[in-house]
């Protein structure tokens, strides 16, 4: 069976396999999409950086793709019984953690008392802004939104000056909101590209 690539979910059949043009090419359209969004690393900017919870580097080191929901599970016990692919999420019943596959291993990615689906939106920004309207809605303060930026992940930031993070959730915590704010030294430009991963039961009501 093929395996796939550390960091780019390349897929990598084995000695035994045919070479498959399919393949191939699907595996150059992924590089080439990647170089193209590329985002160099700006001095002072801490994009690439670690600094956020463990919690959450936990997070982004198991997530090699956006998250699709696939179903619900009663144990952990049965995920060991379910062929998936890379990014496919169930809901555990016992615990109402979700949990995905990373290719290797099925990754805790839930929080405690967590219901609800998993969806994925693209936006497009069409003009250099700060703050954002987002194709969907989400619950402010429950974590349950992940912001990428041409690729990359955005830290969500406990201020607007951006100590620890690259935006904002804009309302209290603990109601609906569909906007996000970028903090003081990050901005979107026209062109730039945001997919969005968004859980909860607000997440695919329209705006």
């Amino acid at each position: 069976m093929a395996g796939y690539t550390k960091n780019y979910n390349l897929k990598k059949p084995t000695e035994t396999e045919y070479y498959n043009v399919e393949d191939a090419n699907i595996n150059n359209e992924m590089i080439d999409g990647i170089l193209y969004q590329k985002v160099d690393k700006i001095p002072g900017k801490g994009l690439s950086t670690n600094d956020f919870t463990d919690g959450y580097k936990k997070k982004v080191d198991s997530m090699q793709t956006l998250y699709r929901f696939r179903g619900t599970v009663n144990s952990t016990n049965e995920l060991s019984n379910i062929s998936a692919s890379v990014g496919d999420t169930y809901k555990c019943k016992t615990n109402f953690k979700d949990y995905t596959w990373n290719g290797t291993d099925w990754i805790d990615i839930g929080e405690e008392g967590f219901v609800g689906n998993v969806y994925n939106y693209k936006l497009i920004i069409q003009n250099s802004k700060s703050e954002i309207i987002l194709p969907c809605k989400y619950e402010v303060g429950k974590h349950v939104l992940d912001v990428f930026l041409n690729g990359e992940r955005l830290l969500l930031s406990s201020d607007e000056q951006g100590t620890d993070g690259h935006y904002v959730e804009i309302g209290e915590t603990n109601s609906v909101s569909n906007k996000i704010k970028m903090t003081t030294d990050w901005s979107l430009q026209e062109g730039d590209v945001l997919d969005l991963v968004v859980r909860g039961d607000y997440s695919d009501t329209n705006v």
